[in-house]
């Protein structure tokens, strides 16, 4: 004999006392509990008292049909499933009773006895199989509820795209977020693409297309799209990307987040820690710059005044002064993000060394500089400028940390990290890395304030002594050349600064870059030099002239074109500043000398920065722009460098062998 898992109560209702026994006692046997009643009042009195998993009812009652019955059950117990057992046959009742709810209608028969245990247990299967679909569907209401509530508490719009057959779907809130009512705009991508922003489409569509066809199948977009009124709001789109059996996307759905708001909010927040921000680097870079021209107006006074053996020391130390001013503004430049880098292979070594005389004359006679460098070449990809900022940098960083004297210790080396070794969250990727190492001998840094020493204007010194930009900028620039830093310190026995960039893997070394002659490139040729500032003017025309080169002058753009219009000198190179007065640009120079001189080489220089000059010009420092101050050494080259161009590469003449002013 088989039971059910779980015994189920079941209720006979017949007035037959004979058959009830009969029945209640088959039943029995198959593990079922078993109750009776004579009449639909004691069956509805019982059913108050009880819960029956199953009813047997018979019609043929003697208080009241069974049809008066059945309206009773399902008015108080209309979920409780019952199986209509009848004496006769009868359609029109059949009819009548399935459709006020009855599971099964069985007619009284010999053989019901032992059907009767099947049919009670095919019934209570499917009684199982409705209740667990009414479970599913309860359940399904009560999430779609808990959803519904919870897209109106957060206030997103939902969206969905059907891939199969490109259908889209916007809800009501979405709708609602661009000012429309829900039939006033269609759900259809092309009504979507025609509000995103057109700087932003392309973006989008890619993000989409990287969602459907990538591993994550997310995607986190943020976008602008017009509104009812005409006007962009700033949205942030979430989706997930549904895939069939075979892993093809065929829906993707999401939400969407008017970002307007929090956007002007943060905008605000922005411009309110620049204007902070600009309050303290005024005082700092002024600050710096006063020591600078303080320093220069000193040796000026020895150049006049003093001793003929402290004039050389005091031109180069005004020579070391204008590179400290020409290195503060492009730190500026550098921080804002408005310098271009311009990366090739470089040896760190050399670099260091290179820069070892103007390195010790900034620390100071207290302060000993020590080099430590690999016996091997310590190659990487960097651009050289931004690398000797960095060296400057971090030597003065660690002057200031020794204000009565100290050692400062510059060491290279190469590491090459395993698999094992590296972690994402520092920037440690696996290679090889060249390590510059730059300690000292100072008070060290407080542990409470190494988190934050690399934050833009955060500084421990005192207000008008310093910017907050020296390690803001290394940091930003070892990011850049995608490398990282390590700190450690001592309290009152010094700072450790670990910077490591990728190595080369292929380097290529111009070995005439790197070992650069003391003496600077000549000529003979004729320039034209458009400058209005006469201060800036007059020192260019007398080192010009010292090349041997011809000079033109001219004070503006205006001038210069009147000058050679009506002269039609000899011209084979213009050197012009950017920004001139009188209504005529260096580039408008430039165009219109092109067009009486064509194939005239141009030099620009400027003391802005050249791309926030001319974004859409193609100006690259040392090939057709000098940012001001120009050193000698790279102004000489880089108009060597043109003119050689110009004459298809066949270098200076002959003549200018000699050394310049002699027969010019």
């Amino acid at each position: 004999m088989t039971f059910p898992p779980d015994t189920r109560t079941i209720l006979v209702v017949d007035d037959d006392q004979g058959f009830s026994i009969l029945v209640a006692s088959a039943l029995r046997e198959n593990g079922y509990e078993v109750f009776t009643a004579a009449s639909g009042t004691e069956a509805l009195a019982w059913l108050k008292e009880h819960a029956a998993d199953l009813i047997l009812l018979d019609l043929g009652l003697p208080d009241m049909d069974g049809a008066e019955v059945t309206r009773h059950l399902r008015t108080e117990h209309q979920h409780t499933p019952f199986i209509v057992v009848s004496g006769r046959e009868d359609g029109k009742q059949i009819v009548e009773m399935m459709r006020l709810g009855a599971h099964d209608y069985l007619i009284k028969s010999g053989s019901l006895l032992d059907l009767l245990p099947r049919v009670v247990s095919r019934a209570f299967i499917a009684i199982d199989r409705q209740r667990e679909l009414d479970e599913a569907q309860r359940l399904l209401h009560e999430n779609e509820a808990r959803l519904s509530s919870a897209l109106s508490a957060t206030q997103d719009g939902i969206w969905e795209w059907w891939l199969t057959d490109d259908r889209f779907y916007f809800s009501a809130r979405w709708k609602e977020m661009l000012g429309y009512l829900p039939d006033e705009i269609r759900d259809d991508r092309a009504e979507w693409q025609s509000r995103v922003h057109p700087e932003d489409l392309d973006r989008v569509q890619e993000a989409v297309a990287e969602c459907l066809s990538g591993p994550r199948n997310r995607l986190r977009v943020e976008y602008r799209i017009r509104d009812k009124q005409g006007n962009y709001r700033w949205v942030l789109s979430q989706g997930l990307v549904h895939r069939d059996a075979h892993g093809n996307p065929v829906r993707l759905v999401g939400a969407v987040s008017d970002q307007t708001e929090r956007l002007e909010m943060e905008m605000q927040l922005r411009q309110m820690q620049k204007m902070e921000a600009v309050g303290k680097l005024a005082g700092g870079v002024a600050h710096d710059f006063n020591n600078i021209l303080a320093t220069i107006q000193g040796h000026l006074w020895i150049l006049e005044k003093g001793k003929p053996q402290e004039r050389d020391e005091s031109l180069n130390e005004i020579a070391l002064a204008t590179q400290r001013a020409a290195s503060l503004t492009r730190q500026l430049l550098l921080f804002s993000r408005k310098q271009v880098m311009q990366p090739k292979d470089i040896d760190l070594n050399h670099l260091i060394t290179g820069m070892g005389k103007m390195l010790s004359r900034s620390l100071g006679e207290d302060i000993g500089l020590f080099l430590s460098l690999s016996p091997v070449p310590a190659l990487f990809h960097a651009d050289p400028g931004m690398i000797e900022q960095i060296l400057l940098n971090l030597a003065v960083n660690a002057r200031d940390a020794m204000p009565k004297g100290g050692k400062i210790t510059f060491t290279t080396r190469h590491l090459h990290l395993q698999p094992g070794e590296s972690s994402e969250s520092t920037g440690r990727n696996p290679g090889r890395y060249v390590c510059l190492q730059v300690e000292d001998t100072g008070c060290g840094i407080p542990e409470e304030i190494r988190t934050r020493v690399f934050e833009p204007f955060f500084t421990t010194k005192e207000i008008g002594k310093g910017t907050g930009l020296g390690l803001a900028t290394v940091h930003g620039i070892v990011k850049q050349h995608q490398g990282w830093i390590e700190l450690s310190s001592t309290m009152g026995k010094g700072t450790t600064f670990r910077l490591y960039f990728p190595a080369c893997k292929d380097p290529k070394i111009d070995a005439d870059e790197e070992i650069e002659t003391r003496q600077e490139p000549h000529g003979t040729e004729t320039i034209f030099l458009v400058e209005d500032d006469p201060s800036v003017r007059l020192p260019m025309k007398a080192f010009l002239s010292h090349l041997g080169y011809r000079v033109v002058e001219a004070a503006s753009g205006v001038e210069a074109i009147a000058l050679y219009d009506q002269n039609k000198p000899p011209i084979d190179l213009l050197l012009t500043d950017m920004v001139m007065p009188g209504g005529i640009n260096g580039k408008d120079l430039a165009e219109l000398m092109l067009l009486r001189l064509p194939g005239l080489r141009v030099i620009y220089t400027s003391g802005y920065d050249m791309n926030l000059l001319t974004p859409e010009m193609a100006l690259k420092e040392g090939f057709n722009f000098l940012q001001k101050p120009v050193q000698p050494r790279l102004m000489a080259r880089t108009i060597r460098n043109a003119l050689d161009e110009g004459r298809g590469g066949e270098g200076p003449e002959e003549e200018v062998a000699a050394p310049s002013g002699q027969g010019r």
